[in-house]
């Protein structure tokens, strides 16, 4: 016997309600998505002094506004569900579900109220996921002006680098050396002081004081291999790239002489000071790493505009840099 269930008019009226609500809501959020996912393309940054090179936090950035964006459209969605939901139901019933609600009409109504649930969802993981990216953006700028004390020593510094499946941080290349940057962000307990505080390393893992640790050394030999290839081809030379750790925020205790520096935003500089002989560049070398870093940090949107092409924008670091 089919399943059948008698519902009064107002129960009728209730589910038709919500099955349009939900529905016009779902669309008008594809629609929000659609308008901030143009509104991204079109936004025209500020061109970074330099040129037209990636700006320091550029792809955390990005993902911040893009989680910004999902959140201002799932809670316009809402507010059109509330508003649907309201006006429907004071302009009376709606001839939509019927007074005798069949096992059709049950499916469809529980897979509106699951489509309810995930939007509700989705917004209370974007909701969750927001501090963290926002402490993630702060401790990037925040190292990226430490950086801008090395630059004015001669120094070229390149942010948010794709070298092949790797992303190098920062890349910043000197006649001393290259140094490939790998930055690992960890929040700050909540119980923390003004002070920064304390991450141990002690050779190969860095260790928290809430227990967390990670290693280390994987992860900056395999970024220092990558980029070590990438700028031997490049140059026809065999380039040393010394990594470099970075964690912002914390003061970091080495429990041995570390293989390469362990910094944080504070006392980056240790950088300029770190000296291998085996690391050093000829001129020529260092012009050409840094022409191939630019042409990889070039923001490709701004190819076609009216600003500086990127012969000139090379040209110009090559000339600051010499």
């Amino acid at each position: 016997m089919p399943l059948q269930i008698e519902l009064t008019e107002f129960t009728a009226s209730l589910a038709s309600a919500w099955i349009l609500a939900v529905a016009g809501s779902t669309l008008f959020l594809q629609l929000c998505k659609a308008y901030f996912a143009v509104q991204r393309r079109l936004r025209v940054r500020s061109v970074f002094a330099e040129g037209f090179l990636r700006p320091p936090g550029y792809r955390r950035r990005a993902r911040l506004r893009l989680e910004v964006g999902e959140i201002h459209a799932l809670l316009a969605s809402f507010l059109v569900l509330t508003l649907l939901f309201g006006t429907v139901m004071l302009a009376g019933p709606v001839a939509i579900v019927p007074a005798s609600i069949t096992g059709y009409w049950l499916a469809i109504i529980f897979c509106v109220t699951a489509i309810a649930c995930h939007h509700v969802h989705t917004l209370v993981r974007h909701l969750a996921e927001l501090p963290a990216m926002r402490y993630a953006l702060s401790a990037d700028l925040a190292l990226s002006q430490g950086l801008q004390r090395i630059a004015r020593r001669d120094f070229a510094v390149f942010h948010d680098v794709v070298l092949g499946e790797e992303n190098c941080a920062k890349a910043i290349v000197g006649k001393q050396g290259v140094f490939a940057l790998c930055l690992h962000v960890q929040p700050r307990p909540a119980s923390a002081s003004q002070s920064p505080p304390t991450a141990t390393f002690d050779g190969r893992r860095v260790r928290f004081p809430d227990g967390a640790d990670f290693d280390v050394m994987q992860q900056v030999r395999r970024l220092a291999t990558v980029a070590e290839t990438r700028f031997s081809k490049a140059t026809g030379s065999a380039i040393k790239v010394c990594p470099v750790l970075a964690i912002p925020g914390w003061r970091i205790e080495c429990a041995e002489q570390p293989e390469f520096p362990v910094v944080n935003e504070s006392n980056i500089d240790m950088i300029a000071s770190w000296v291998r002989s085996e690391d050093s560049l000829l001129d020529e070398e260092f012009e050409q790493i840094v022409a191939l870093l630019t042409d990889a940090c070039v923001d490709r949107r701004y190819k076609h505009s009216a600003g500086p092409s990127q012969g000139q924008v090379l040209a110009s670091l090559a000339a600051r840099y010499r």
